[in-house]
C-alpha cells in the first residue's frame, strides 16, 4: 500500500497564528481553516514526505492498487516514480480574493521489484501568485495550479503521455535475445557432447568444460562487482558478447584447421584451444549477465521478465536445435562433424544478430523515452536543488519537515551518481547476508548437487546400447526441459517462507544415492527409464527451488537491502556452480 506521512509542524515563536486553525485532512495534506484579514496570502511553506511501496510499470502502482485520481498527474519512469499531485485546496476570505494552492513538486522512489525507500521529500508550498508566473494574477490558473518549475520536478510533456509504443516488441525481443545469448555458448558446448567425446575420448570433456567455464566466470563476476563501474554498461555488454561470439566460432575454425582426416588422431592442441575458448565464454557470460540484469532493473518489469524467459528457454532451444542438426545428417563421422560445425555456425550468426540489435535498441523511441526520464530524474543537480529548496523552507517560520530515511537517501545518491548498477561494499553485503544466510546456503547446495550430476555424470557415466551417442544428448535435453518446467512452477504455487527452499535443497541430497544406484545398484536401476526419470526430477527441482529462492530473498530483507540481496543470491549461485563442477570429479575417482 502507498503510505503518506506528514508530521505536524512544530510551533515556533511568532508562528502560533499561522499554525492555528489547521486541521489534518485525508491523504496527509493540510487545510487552512482561517486567514488573517490583511488580504495578504500567507507565506507558509511545508515540507512533507510521501513513501510509496509497490510495483511500477509506466505509472505508479502500489501492490496492485493503482490510484486514478482526477487531479493526479503521473509521470512514468521506472525505477523512479515521479508522482506529482496537485491538490486544489482552496479557501477564500475577503470576498474570495485570496486563494491558496498547494503543489507536490516531486516524489521519487527507486524501484527494484517494488518502491524501496523514500528518496526525496515532497515539497508542498503555499505561495502567493505572481503575474510573471503565468500572467493570471493572484490565484489565477495561468501558473499551472501552483507548479513551481525546476529541473527537479519538470519533465517534458511527452513523458506525461506515457512511453511510446514498442513497435513489433523489438525492445522486448532484444532483451529476450540477450537472455538467450549469454547462456548460448554454455549450452552449446554441453549439448555437443557427442562431437567432443568423439574428438577427445577419455578426456572427461564435459567435466573439463564445466570447470573451465565456471572458475573464470566466478572470478570475473567478483572483479566486475569490485571494478565494473570503470567501464560503461554498454561497453561491458559489447565486450562480453564479442567474447561469447569468439568462443563458439573457435569450434568450426579449429575443426577446419587442426582436426585432420576422420578426427581420430592426436588432437591435444585442438583440445587446449577449445578449453581456452570455453574459459572465454565464462568471462563473457559474467560480463553480460551482471550488466544486463542491472540495466533491466532500471526498466519496467517486462524487460526483466524477457531476460529471465530467455535464459530459461535457452537450454531447451539449443537442445532441440542440436537434435535437429544431428538427425538431419548421416549418422557417421563426417555427418557428426558437419552437423556440429553447422550447429556452432548458426549459434555464431545468432550472436551477431544480438550484437547488432543491442547496439541499435537504444535508438528506439521507447528506449529513448526511458533514458530521457532517467536523465531528467537523476541529473547531477538533483541533490543541490532539493537542498536549496530545503534551505528556503527552513528560513520560513511555518516550515514543516518530514525527512527521508537515511537508507533511502544513501540509495538514491548511489543511483543518482551513476548510470549502472551500484557496487555494494563488502560491509553492506555482510549485513544483508545475515537474514539471507539459510536461503543463500541452500542455493549453494542446490547447485553443488546439480553440477555434480549434470552434465558430467549424464554425459559420461551412464550408457545405452539402444540410444548410443544420442543418449547423453537426450538426457541433457530432458534436464533442460524440466528445468524450464520447474521455473514455471512458481506460477502455480509460490512459497512465502525460505523454509521451503531450504528443506527442498536438503531433500535433493537423495539424488546422490539414487544416481549411484543407476551405476552399481539393482539391474532395474541400470536401465534407461530410471535414469530419464531421475534426470527429469533433477531438472524440475533445480528450476523450482532456484525460482523460489529468487522470489523469497527480497522479501526477507529490508527494502533498502533488496539490491544487495540480489547480489548475494547471484554470488551464492556462482559459488554453488563452481563447487559442483569440482565435486563432479568424485564420480571419476
Amino acid at each position: 500500500m502507498c503510505r503518506k506521512e506528514c508530521v505536524t509542524p512544530r510551533s515556533e515563536p511568532g508562528n502560533e497564528g499561522a499554525a492555528k486553525g489547521r486541521q489534518p485532512r485525508r491523504g496527509g495534506g493540510l487545510e487552512t481553516g482561517s486567514r488573517t484579514s490583511t488580504g495578504r496570502a500567507r507565506k507558509g511553506q511545508r515540507l512533507g514526505a510521501v513513501a510509496c511501496r509497490g510495483a511500477l510499470e509506466d505509472a505508479v502502482r502500489c501492490r496492485g492498487q493503482r490510484r486514478r485520481a482526477k487531479e493526479d498527474i503521473v509521470v512514468p519512469f521506472p525505477p523512479c516514480c515521479i508522482a506529482c499531485r496537485s491538490r486544489g485546496g482552496r479557501s477564500q476570505s475577503n470576498g474570495g480574493k485570496d486563494e491558496d494552492e498547494e503543489a507536490v513538486l516531486r516524489c521519487g522512489a527507486v524501484l527494484e521489484g517494488g518502491c524501496q525507500e523514500l528518496h526525496e521529500a515532497t515539497i508542498m508550498r503555499s505561495f502567493e501568485a505572481a503575474p510573471e508566473q503565468g500572467g493570471a494574477g493572484r490565484g489565477g490558473r495561468g501558473f499551472a495550479m501552483g507548479w513551481i518549475r525546476s529541473s527537479v520536478a519538470e519533465a517534458p510533456s511527452s513523458h506525461l503521455r506515457g512511453p511510446p509504443t514498442d513497435v513489433a516488441h523489438l525492445a522486448l525481443l532484444t532483451y529476450f535475445g540477450l537472455g538467450v545469448a549469454y547462456l548460448l555458448p554454455w549450452n552449446a558446448f554441453l549439448t555437443a557432447v557427442d562431437y567432443f567425446e568423439y574428438l577427445y575420448p577419455n578426456s572427461h570433456i564435459d567435466r573439463v568444460f564445466t570447470v573451465a567455464y565456471l572458475l573464470p566466470g566466478l572470478t570475473a563476476m567478483i572483479l566486475i562487482l569490485a571494478y565494473g563501474q570503470q567501464m560503461s554498461s554498454r561497453g561491458r555488454i559489447n565486450v562480453g558478447l564479442v567474447m561469447l561470439l569468439f568462443s563458439i566460432l573457435v569450434v568450426p575454425i579449429v575443426d577446419a584447421l587442426f582436426i585432420g582426416g576422420d578426427g581420430g588422431g592426436d588432437n591435444s592442441f585442438a583440445h587446449a584451444v577449445t578449453v581456452v575458448a570455453v574459459a572465454f565464454a565464462g568471462v563473457g557470460d559474467a560480463l553480460v549477465q551482471t550488466t544486463v540484469i542491472g540495466i533491466a532493473g532500471e526498466l519496467p518489469d517486462r524487460f526483466m521478465q524477457a531476460i529471465v524467459s530467455g535464459t530459461a528457454a535457452c537450454g531447451v532451444l539449443v537442445s532441440l536445435f542440436r537434435m535437429a542438426t544431428k538427425a538431419a545428417l548421416p549418422q557417421n563421422v563426417q555427418g557428426l562433424r558437419t552437423s556440429a560445425n553447422f550447429y556452432f555456425l548458426v549459434g555464431s550468426a545468432f550472436l551477431v544478430v544480438i550484437i547488432l540489435a543491442y547496439n541499435q535498441v537504444h535508438k528506439l523511441d521507447v528506449m529513448i523515452h526511458y533514458q530521457d526520464m532517467k536523465d531528467s530524474a537523476f541529473s547531477g543537480n538533483v541533490e543541490a536543488e532539493v537542498l536549496a529548496a530545503r534551505r528556503d523552507l527552513e528560513n520560513d517560520s511555518s516550515t514543516l519537515l518530514c525527512k527521508a530515511t537515511n537508507a533511502g537517501n544513501e540509495h538514491y545518491s548511489s543511483i543518482a551518481s551513476s548510470r549502472g548498477p551500484s557496487v555494494p561494499s563488502s560491509k553492506s553485503l555482510l549485513q544483508a547476508f545475515v537474514p539471507l544466510k539459510w536461503v543463500s546456503l541452500s542455493f549453494v547446495l542446490i547447485y553443488v548437487i546439480t553440477l555434480s550430476i549434470f552434465p558430467g555424470f549424464l554425459a559420461e557415466d551412464v550408457h545405452s546400447a539402444f540410444f548410443k551417442d544420442w543418449y547423453p544428448i537426450l538426457l541433457i535435453a530432458t534436464f533442460n526441459v524440466f528445468d524450464l518446467v520447474g521455473k514455471s512452477g512458481t506460477l502455480i504455487y509460490t512459497p512465502t517462507t525460505q523454509s521451503v527452499t531450504v528443506s527442498g535443497s536438503l531433500c535433493r541430497l537423495l539424488f546422490f544415492p539414487l544416481f549411484a544406484a543407476c551405476l552399481h545398484g539393482p539391474k532395474i536401476f541400470r536401465t534407461e527409464g530410471p535414469v530419464f526419470l531421475l534426470t527429469a526430477l533433477l531438472g524440475a527441482t533445480n528450476g523450482y527451488f532456484t525460482s523460489t529462492g529468487f522470489i523469497i530473498a527480497p522479501k526477507i530483507v529490508a527494502s533498502s537491502e533488496v539490491e544487495r540481496a540480489g547480489t548475494i543470491m547471484v554470488i551464492s549461485l556462482a559459488v554453488g556452480l563452481t563447487l559442483g563442477s569440482l565435486v563432479s570429479w568424485v564420480w571419476v575417482i
